[in-house]
């Protein structure tokens, strides 16, 4: 099955906050894991998803 080009999920993965799909404060990885700023700030510290180890980038708006 074929994945959608991005999937828009709407809270972070950590700790659930909501992520609207215009959220300057999105970040997703290379696996397209969510996370709000707060969370890719504390839970990894180097850019790195804790999940995947994708890097972080803001999720396009």
């Amino acid at each position: 099955m074929r994945k959608n080009a991005l999937e828009l999920r709407p809270n972070c993965e950590h700790c659930h906050k909501m992520l609207l799909p215009d959220s300057i404060e999105a970040h997703i990885c290379t696996c397209e894991c969510i996370f709000c700023a707060t969370c890719t700030d504390g839970i990894s510290g180097n850019n790195i998803c804790p999940n995947c180890c994708g890097g972080f980038v803001l999720r396009p708006i």
